[in-house]
């Protein structure tokens, strides 16, 4: 059985993600259910989760694996195929937020001016999200209500309330801590590095340019030629509104 290792977005356990990977029965997946939740902190730069990434591989795998990120573990992967592209077949990544440089640089020293919070910027919803809740019914209805879940698959919708809370002194918390998905949103690397040597990587975007335009895409495709690039009909979080679609994308790309 071929092996999978996959790294989740910010804010959303790999658990969450049950829905797609019930759509790839022919693989056997791994992964670190939440990261920057032990001894790796990304308060001050996401290294030490590609560090984590790179540690849960060599502990988990002896031969070189596929690799498949969402949004932030999209970068995860391709920081951690620049430093060790020995323990890759191949890596997929699905829409990573890989803005133009100026964009980045203007993020980062506003975090710099610590003035991040004075813009629209998901770091600041994570900084506020509501993190406790008396039951599940409750933490349902007041998901339901908001944009970023408008589009779900609804067994993933379920799966997220399954896997993405967990019982806190008789109520319900966040399994991902809204403090450490703060810290990452507002430690975006700078830089990109350099294409990750000898290691095949497909990029699957978004066609409903939520995260990058179309411009910037174009921007990714003339920088990075050796990057296969396949565009989806969906939006950034299209594994969890779209599980099926996206496995047989994903499917089809591995065994191209």
């Amino acid at each position: 059985m071929e092996k999978i290792e996959f790294a989740h977005a910010n804010g959303f356990p790999a658990e969450s993600y049950a829905c797609l990977f019930a759509n790839m029965p022919d693989f056997q997946f791994s992964y670190v259910n939440t990261y920057g939740h032990g001894k790796f902190s990304a308060e001050n730069s996401w290294w030490p989760l590609v560090h984590e990434l790179i540690a849960h591989i060599e502990q988990t795998h002896i031969e070189p694996v596929i690799g498949i990120g969402h949004s932030l573990g999209a970068y995860l992967f391709f920081f951690a195929a620049q430093k060790r592209p020995e323990l890759f077949k191949r890596i997929i990544l699905l829409d990573p937020p890989m803005f133009p440089f100026h964009k980045r640089a203007v993020i980062a020293l506003l975090v710099k001016l610590k003035l991040i919070n004075k813009i629209p910027h998901p770091a600041n919803k994570a900084k506020v999200r509501k993190n406790s809740f008396a039951n599940v019914d409750e933490a349902r209805k007041y998901f339901k209500g908001k944009a970023l879940f408008k589009n779900f698959n609804e067994e993933c919708f379920e799966q997220y309330l399954q896997f993405g809370l967990k019982p806190v002194d008789g109520a319900y918390g966040l399994t991902f801590d809204r403090a450490v998905e703060y810290q990452i949103f507002k430690s975006m690397p700078l830089w990109l590095g350099k294409m990750p040597e000898g290691v095949p990587i497909d990029y699957i975007f978004s066609g409903n340019w939520e995260v990058l335009s179309e411009g910037e895409i174009k921007t990714l495709m003339n920088r990075f030629p050796a990057i296969r690039f396949h565009q989806f009909d969906g939006g950034h979080l299209f594994p969890l509104e779209k599980p099926g679609a996206t496995a047989q994308l994903i499917q089809n790309i591995i065994r191209s």
